[in-house]
């Protein structure tokens, strides 16, 4: 590209890191955009890594970026300084990429089944713990359509969908879909964790979880994709200038090749259209 940054890494991770802490202080729910502070580092930032022509209504903005860039809200950013506030997200579909790697669209040609997971319906102690979870029959129906693409019965929903199941097979498929809820833990908001079905042979509140700890051990790398319908499944968590990455990362380090991830709160019903 062209278009290279003139711009010293220090000052880069200064304005990052004032931003991050920035974004970390929600406004109150009433307030019509970011605090004023918070949006000058923001319309810097985006004057400073936006392309310079307008970016077109319905157009796609994809994101690569290593260190400190890697952590910045892209979506967030305001495509049109001025008296009112319009992020990006706004104007464009926004997509982060930790990496590029080929896989196609069609069901691969391997002797590995798909792993699809949908709807787990949550254990008792997770229920408390984690109030307002509901069923996701939006899910349960996204699941049947991706197993019903992909060519499998390995289907994984509701009481069936436990955390024992998903390990005893996720290692031999070729493709992992799971559509569920996706929460932190109240007592370690750092730790993403999808909570699964009731486990009848144990007392351990951990094994009804799936959480980094799990996956991380696993060897996905026969994996070609894995797609987590879940809310905020690739977002870090973020709390001043420290970040921990999103539970999507988890499998790529695991070894899977690509992952399909959501930063933002999504609905099930509107999930399904994406998906299918």
């Amino acid at each position: 590209s062209s278009d290279l940054l003139d711009w010293s890494p220090d000052a880069m991770r200064a304005l990052v890191a004032r931003t991050l802490t920035g974004l970390s202080h929600r406004p109150a729910s009433d307030a019509a955009g970011p605090a004023p502070a918070l949006e000058a580092n923001l319309e810097e930032l985006a004057a400073r890594l936006l392309p310079a022509e307008p970016i077109e209504p319905g157009s796609a903005v994809w994101v690569s970026a290593d260190d400190a860039l890697g952590r910045l809200p892209y979506a967030t950013f305001d495509t049109d300084p001025g008296d009112a506030y319009h992020p990006l997200v706004d104007r464009a579909t926004v997509g982060y990429l930790r990496f590029c790697r080929p896989f196609s669209l069609s069901p691969p040609e391997s002797e590995g089944a798909a792993l699809v997971v949908g709807d787990p319906v949550i254990a008792p102690e997770w229920r408390r713990r984690l109030p307002g979870l509901t069923p996701l029959a939006g899910a349960r129906e996204e699941a049947l359509l991706v197993a019903e693409e992909w060519g499998t019965d390995e289907i994984l929903l509701g009481r069936e969908a436990t955390k024992a199941n998903i390990l005893a097979r996720w290692e031999s498929a070729d493709r992992i879909y799971i559509g569920a809820h996706l929460d932190r833990d109240p007592e370690a908001p750092y730790l993403s964790l999808i909570p699964l079905a009731e486990e009848t042979h144990t007392t351990r509140i951990v094994d009804e979880i799936m959480e980094s700890a799990d996956i991380l051990p696993a060897d996905l790398g026969g994996c070609e994709l894995v797609i987590l319908s879940a809310c905020s499944s690739g977002a870090p968590y973020v709390e001043g200038t420290r970040a921990a990455p999103g539970l999507g990362d988890a499998f790529l380090d695991a070894g899977a090749t690509n992952a399909v991830q959501t930063l933002w709160p999504v609905e099930d019903a509107v999930t399904r259209r994406l998906i299918q």
